[in-house]
């Protein structure tokens, strides 16, 4: 690892991992596996991965390793993040699977985020949302989502939304996908939680779960 840590320039750096795992098997449950990443620049992010269940309807996964870092530009006693995402039972989730784009990009998504943060120097703040390019029409492969919006995860057991560590509180923010629509609409509002706002008349299943296929619901 420390040939990697030369590498790129700056000594890569690691979260607690037990906090973080611990974290989620009391507030989600039982990991299932661990997908470790192999060659990391100055964040190390794995993502976890909680298997569904019939109580539990969706595949959780969430990055461990972001709250590494405090974020740029951050203030207040919450500078650290991790990232997590629901995906609908049954995602495609093998190594084999994982090679296509249309089952990969939810897991992408989640890394580049985490990562852009750091790069681009912003605080991760819940209601930021980005598109998958200029373009609002271009979507994820095989996918109707143009974009992700980050929200306060809503659907979980509340004591998800904070980690208390014995260095820092780490706040864990989910991913939740946008439709062209949506994304259209968003770009037009000036308040960020304008969509959020539109979506409280819906199930959070509804649209806080990543899909293969789903129609907007404005």
């Amino acid at each position: 690892m420390g040939f990697f840590r030369k590498l790129f320039g700056k000594e890569t750096v690691y979260t607690d991992m037990e906090v973080i795992e611990g974290h989620i098997e009391k507030y989600v449950g039982p990991i299932e596996m661990v997908f470790h990443e192999l060659v990391s620049d100055r964040l190390h992010l794995d993502l976890i991965y909680v298997k569904a269940t019939e109580e539990r309807p969706y595949e959780f996964i969430s990055t461990m390793g972001m709250s590494a870092l405090e974020m740029p530009k951050s203030s207040g006693t919450v500078r650290r993040s991790e990232l997590c995402v629901a995906l609908e039972p049954g995602w495609p989730l093998s190594q084999e699977e994982l090679q296509d784009e249309a089952n990969y990009w939810p897991l992408r998504a989640l890394k580049q985020w985490a990562r852009l943060t750091f790069s681009m120097k912003f605080q991760m703040k819940p209601f930021l949302s980005g598109g998958v390019s200029a373009d609002v029409t271009e979507t994820y492969p095989g996918s109707p989502y143009s974009g992700v919006y980050f929200v306060p995860p809503a659907m979980f057991d509340p004591g998800l939304g904070l980690c208390y560590s014995p260095d820092a509180s780490v706040q864990f923010l989910q991913l939740a996908p946008m439709t062209v629509e949506e994304c259209q609409f968003k770009s037009t509002q000036t308040d960020p939680q304008s969509l959020w706002d539109k979506w409280q008349a819906h199930d959070p299943q509804e649209f806080l779960i990543v899909k293969k296929d789903r129609s907007s619901l404005l």
